[in-house]
C-alpha cells in the first residue's frame, strides 16, 4: 500500500475505534472518517485497535469492506482475473507510489502463495501493520476468486496453525513474526468487477457476441484490454481471447492503420479521459489505474496523443468558462 494510507482504508481503523467508543487515540491528528493518514498516524490507529480488540481485530478490519471502497486503486486490484495478475498489480502499485513498505513474493504456484511484508530500508513494519495488511490480502484474495482460502504465519511460534480458514478468522493469532504469510486455496474462480463509464459499455458488449461482430479489430482490442487496464496485456493473450493468431491480429490491425500497442494505449487514454473528469481522482491514481508505468509516463503519453498534459486537459474541461 502507498506510504500515505488512502483515506478510505485508514477509515477502517477509525470506524472500528469509534464503534468501540474511541474517537481518536492519543497523539492522533483529528480528521474525518476518510481523511488520509501518514505512516506514523496509521501505526497509532492500528495500535489502538490492537489494545482494545487484539490481533484478531486487526485481521478483521477489512472484512467485507474492500468491495465497497469506490476508489480506482482498489478497483484495479479487485478487477484481477488471477492471483498472479493481482500480485503483479500490487508490485506495480508499490513502485508507482514509491511505498516504504511492500510485499515480496517468496513462493507462487497453483493454489499457493507466500509473501513477506517488509521495508525497503530501515526497520521492518510493526506487527500491527503486518496483521492489518495481511487482513487486506485475505480480503483481496477472496474477492478476486480464491475458494477454500487458508492462511498461516510460517515465522510465528505456531507456523502451521491457520489464522484464517473457510471464510473465518481463527483465534488465537500466534505470537511472533507476523510479516510472513502463506496462503493456500482449493480452487480459483474469477470474480470480475466492472467500473462505471467505459466498462459499462464493455460489459454489455462482452455479453452480446453478435454485437461485437460489428466492431473493427482495433475497437475489439480496445474493448478487451479495457476490461482490466491495470493488467499488463500481451498481444498473444489478446489474440487468443479474440480468436486470432498473433500474426493474424497484427495483419488485421495493420489493415486498419494501427498496431497493438497503439490500440492498448488508446484504451488507456479513453479511460484516463473519463477519470480526469472526476476531480476526486488524482493524476497519480489515474495513471496507475489506466496501466501506465509511472506518473511521468502517463503525462508524457497523454500530452503526445491528446495535445495537453493531463492536468491542463482536466482544467480545460472542468473549469467554468
Amino acid at each position: 500500500m502507498p506510504v500515505l494510507l488512502h483515506g478510505q482504508l485508514s477509515a477502517f481503523a477509525r470506524d472500528w475505534l469509534r464503534a468501540h467508543g474511541v474517537d481518536e487515540p492519543d497523539g492522533s491528528e483529528p480528521g474525518g472518517s476518510a481523511a488520509p493518514v501518514g505512516r506514523d498516524e496509521q501505526r497509532r490507529l492500528l495500535q489502538a485497535v490492537a489494545r482494545l480488540g487484539g490481533p484478531e481485530a486487526l485481521l478483521g478490519l477489512a472484512r467485507g469492506r474492500l468491495a465497497h471502497v469506490d476508489e480506482p486503486l482498489v478497483y484495479s486490484l479487485l478487477n484481477s482475473a488471477s492471483v498472479p495478475a493481482l500480485i503483479d498489480k500490487e508490485q506495480r502499485l508499490n513502485r508507482f507510489f514509491h511505498s516504504h513498505h511492500h510485499v515480496r513474493v517468496l513462493e507462487s504456484g497453483e493454489g499457493v502463495l507466500e509473501l513477506r511484508h517488509e521495508s525497503r530500508a530501515g526497520p521492518g513494519p510493526a506487527r500491527v501493520e503486518s496483521l492489518f495488511v495481511l487482513g487486506l490480502h485475505l480480503e483481496l484474495l477472496e474477492e478476486v476468486g480464491c475458494i477454500g482460502l487458508e492462511a498461516t504465519l510460517p515465522g510465528s511460534d505456531a507456523p502451521t496453525a491457520p489464522v484464517f480458514r473457510e471464510g473465518m478468522l481463527r483465534s488465537p493469532v500466534p505470537v511472533g513474526d507476523a510479516s510472513r504469510w502463506r496462503f493456500t486455496w482449493r480452487r480459483f474462480q474469477p470474480r470480475r468487477a466492472w467500473a462505471p463509464g467505459l466498462d459499462e459499455v464493455l460489459a454489455e458488449a462482452s455479453k452480446a457476441p453478435d454485437l461485437a461482430r460489428g466492431l473493427g479489430v482495433a475497437e475489439r482490442v480496445v474493448r478487451e484490454v479495457g476490461r482490466d487496464l491495470a493488467h499488463r496485456w500481451s498481444i498473444d493473450e489478446v489474440a487468443r481471447r479474440l480468436g486470432h493468431s498473433r500474426r493474424a491480429l497484427q495483419r488485421a490491425l495493420a489493415l486498419e492503420g494501427t498496431t497493438f500497442s497503439r490500440s492498448v494505449e488508446e484504451a488507456r487514454l479513453l479511460r484516463a479521459e473519463a477519470m480526469l473528469l472526476d476531480p476526486d481522482c488524482s493524476i497519480t491514481e489515474i495513471g496507475y489505474a489506466c496501466g501506465f508505468s509511472d506518473t511521468a509516463h502517463f503525462s508524457r503519453r497523454f500530452k503526445a496523443v491528446r495535445g495537453l498534459p493531463p492536468t491542463a486537459w482536466r482544467s480545460a474541461r472542468t473549469e467554468p468558462g
